[in-house]
């Protein structure tokens, strides 16, 4: 008579054999299934839930460091009659072409018309201390030569970029530069509106730091979210005088940092109605009233909020 540790062992064996001998079949039919979705370049795994986009400047798939936001353009020569281009801001801590270079942050310029799949067809370059960090904000009316103002946050240096977007155009933002070479295009300086600056605290550069913009329907007022500086810039005047004033976000009575990070409009006749703030260090959203002299109240929310939108 077989012993009952004889049986338990046998036991032991067949189940051991009905759970491993399906999985290695799954495990070999994966490994199977990975080698043949292998893709050139990089030699990297593409799954069924995409591939990547590749760069036209070099064949390989497009690097995007730390990619915080997209943006359409705003013209309708799309597949979908709406914008032609997605644009990826690349906020991280950048691309390094060398080990001697600088990190540079990117606007990653995605053409969506092209095929078989959408294809990056340019990228802006911000070498440190450049930035573009997170904002970016079309006028949604064309100028008269057909081209679009684009306003991109400036992060580190206090600036709000004023670039062009020439929907005919093959690299169709301008100014062009190259990695490295600092982009030399026309901003707004929001410097002004922050703290003293110190040579102890962010290299002496006065701790603003715009994220998140805005752009009025008309386009002649521009609303930044200032992360260090815990205010709402409002730039008006933005075709020619370009006025900066600043609202603060921080509660009454309170010395919380509130960390502003994004900012919608809520618009009424062509004008701001009302405006929301994502206080990303405070749990809230912040509601400017215009009407009643810039009064703020807020919406708790849950912690850290960033991006909103309206439904």
């Amino acid at each position: 008579m077989t012993s009952y540790l004889t049986r338990r062992v046998i036991f032991l064996a067949v189940c051991l054999s009905i759970v491993f001998v399906p999985t290695i079949h799954r495990f070999a039919a994966r490994a199977q299934d990975e080698k043949s979705a292998r893709v050139a370049p990089q030699d990297r795994i593409i799954t069924p839930a995409g591939k990547f986009i590749l760069d036209a400047s070099n064949g390989m798939p497009a690097i995007a460091p730390l990619t915080m936001n997209f943006v359409r353009t705003p013209d309708s020569d799309g597949p979908d009659g709406k914008g032609r281009y997605l644009i990826a801001v690349n906020s991280g801590w950048g691309i390094q072409q060398t080990s001697r270079s600088r990190g540079n942050q990117t606007l990653s310029i995605i053409d969506l018309n092209k095929t078989p799949d959408p294809l990056v067809v340019q990228n802006v370059w911000f070498p440190a201390p450049q930035s573009a960090n997170f904002g970016l904000a079309f006028d949604q009316a064309p100028q008269p030569d057909g081209r679009y103002r684009l306003f991109v946050s400036g992060g580190f240096e206090n600036k709000i970029w004023m670039l062009s977007y020439d929907p005919k155009a093959g690299q169709p933002i301008s100014p062009k530069n190259v990695p490295d070479k600092p982009l030399d295009a026309p901003f707004i300086d929001v410097a002004s509106i922050g703290f003293p600056a110190s040579p102890n605290y962010n290299n002496n550069v006065s701790p603003v730091y715009p994220t998140g913009i805005a752009l009025s329907p008309d386009g002649n007022t521009l609303y930044t979210a200032n992360n260090l500086g815990d205010t709402l810039a409002v730039i008006n005047d933005v075709k020619a005088s370009k006025t900066v004033a600043a609202i603060s976000l921080v509660r009454p009575r309170s010395s919380q940092f509130v960390y502003p990070y994004d900012v919608k409009l809520l618009t009424k006749s062509g004008s701001a109605a009302k405006i929301y703030v994502s206080l990303w260090g405070d749990g809230s959203i912040a509601v400017v009233n215009p009407q009643l002299k810039n009064r703020v109240t807020y919406i708790p929310v849950d912690r850290h909020p960033t991006l909103m939108i309206f439904i």
